[in-house]
């Protein structure tokens, strides 16, 4: 590099020699044909060193952007690093309590999605302070000068109710999932599970604020809460009916119509149900009715397996009829689907109590992968250790995204980061003192699996590669949390523990209940949080209160 510049500076002196020419000529090179890239492209690799050594702020960021660039596909992580100089700073409490349930923000950010307060309406509203000035820190403010209205829909009738903490997108943030049920029963006598009059799955079109389709299952139990029970990838939609042993499948159309797919349960094959009718009734057996077809598909994976080349493995055929009641009384509880031809569905034992959909505490549960395409099972896992190892390896997979934009993409995970596998086996030790012991530890992990993507937040500022927090109280998953009894610090990673902002959802003036707990709304890429604190008795709002910049 130093050569072409000293053979352009004696040419601009007409041909003169000596060190006399090349002095002029790199005295006025800055200032006449060597460009800015060209002076800064030797020390690309010092402003590399320092930046990774010193973290650097916002300035050297933006100056390493411009300067260097990003590898390709990196420009998402590299303005999701910016997060850490570029956070909430302000925050003020609601003057008047806004008659509305805030649920979040809607994957792409345009929107934030509201129940009301009577649970039949749908309420959307769009944020309006993008590059303006907020109320002065600590004063009041009202819900309307952070979001406006943009459309308000009833959704459901008279006698029905909106879950409140269920609600996804799909075709890329344009129709909105929710649903309502009506009238729970408890599970009586031999019933499988509580049920309810009418559940109802609706598809609402963000864009022009109408009702484009809904399916209903009468008599039928679906897990709504945390969207445990409905899963999503891409534009296919599943749903675990718990009452009926059943996962239903629909295409959500670019109209935003429903389109039924097919129902895995009884009968896995399209003519099963005619094979079974032209093999004639058989024998009645009055203690126990047939298998169903995931049932028989399940014990037959369990019996096969134990087939080797050798012949069969005695072992795995002891521990097979070992455990053979065990099995049959195994039914799922909840479901994922892992890509457009695998689901990985939780099997439990149904006890006397009922179903323990934490799983917390459950000792008959299995983890098995279905194939859609083969209608087997690809495998079977019983163990917590194994499952969990699975988890940590493959967390992307678990975690993936409907629409999976490379800003979702980007989230730090197990999976692509090192650092975070390195924190969390570092961190082990600390946990097995929390839950006990190990076998308590895996069991914690596993009681997550399958888990529910599209009920994750994707914000910078709940990435645990970027900030640390305590995820007692504030986690990317959505639900209620406790209260915390002081602010919930976020502390800078790799800039020696620096706390950059902190979230205290309660108002100084009013005392909170132990009771009471509180939701969190992200916004997925601005630095703007909504916290509301609601009642445990009646559920309601009682503190809404803004973080923003």
């Amino acid at each position: 590099m130093e050569h072409r510049g000293q053979g352009r500076a004696s040419t601009s002196k007409g041909g003169g020699s000596g060190s006399g020419g090349t002095a002029s000529g790199e005295a006025e090179e800055p200032a006449n044909n060597v460009s800015f890239w060209e002076r800064n492209r030797a020390g690309r690799r010092r402003l590399l060193a320092e930046d990774r050594g010193s973290g650097g702020g916002i300035l050297r960021k933006l100056m390493r952007r411009e300067c260097i660039g990003c590898k390709p596909s990196a420009s998402a992580n590299a303005i999701r690093t910016m997060c850490v100089d570029v956070f909430p700073s302000k925050s003020c409490v609601a003057s008047k309590l806004p008659d509305l349930h805030v649920r979040g923000f809607t994957p792409d950010g345009r929107h934030l999605v509201c129940f009301s307060l009577n649970l039949r309406r749908l309420l959307v509203h769009r944020y309006q302070r993008e590059g303006k000035k907020g109320p002065e820190h600590g004063a009041k403010a009202t819900f309307d000068q952070f979001f406006r209205p943009v459309f308000d829909l009833e959704v459901c009738g008279e006698g029905e109710q909106l879950c409140k903490s269920f609600s996804a997108c799909v075709h890329g943030g344009r129709f909105l999932l929710v649903a309502s049920s009506a009238k729970c029963s408890p599970a009586r006598g031999g019933d499988r599970s509580p049920a309810y009059e009418r559940v109802a799955i609706h598809v609402v079109d963000l864009e022009h604020g109408v009702k484009t389709d809904e399916v209903v299952f009468e008599k039928d139990f679906v897990w709504l809460t945390q969207n445990q029970g409905i899963s999503i990838h891409e534009n296919v939609l599943s749903v675990l009916s718990v009452r009926n042993q059943e996962i239903r499948l629909f295409h959500v159309s670019a109209i935003g119509r429903l389109v039924k797919l097919r129902t895995i349960g009884d009968f896995v094959n399209e003519d099963d149900e005619d094979v079974l009718a032209s093999m004639g009734a058989g024998d009645p057996t009055p203690q126990t009715g047939p298998f169903s077809a995931i049932q028989q598909r399940l014990l037959g994976h369990l019996v096969t397996r134990a087939v080797t080349p050798r012949g069969w493995d005695q072992e795995l055929i002891k521990e097979f009829l070992f455990k053979y009641r065990e099995l049959r009384r195994l039914e799922m509880v909840r479901a994922q689907l892992l890509g457009g031809d695998h689901l990985l569905i939780r099997f439990e034992a149904k006890d006397r109590g009922g179903y323990d959909f934490a799983g917390a505490a459950s000792g008959s549960r299995y983890h098995a992968v279905f194939c859609l395409e083969t209608n087997s099972f690809c495998c079977v896992v019983k163990g917590d250790e194994e499952i969990a190892r699975l988890y940590r390896h493959a967390a992307d997979f678990f975690r993936a995204e409907q629409g999976d934009d490379l800003w979702h993409r980007m989230a730090s995970t197990y999976m692509n980061d090192a650092w975070l596998r390195d924190t969390l086996e570092r961190q082990r030790g600390r946990y097995q003192k929390i839950y006990g012991s190990e076998a308590e530890l895996l069991k914690q992990v596993c009681s997550v699996l399958p888990l529910t993507p599209h009920a994750f937040s994707s914000s910078p500022y709940l990435d645990s590669r970027l900030y640390q927090f305590d995820e007692r109280y504030i986690s990317s998953s959505q639900g209620p949390r406790p209260v915390p009894e002081g602010a919930v610090k976020f502390l800078a990673r790799g800039e020696g523990g620096v706390t950059r902002f902190r979230i205290d959802p309660g108002d100084d003036e009013d005392e909170q209940e132990t009771h009471d707990y509180v939701l969190y709304a992200f916004h997925p890429s601005y630095p703007l949080v909504v916290s509301s604190i609601c009642d445990s008795a009646s559920h309601l709002p009682k503190c809404v209160k803004f973080f923003y910049r």
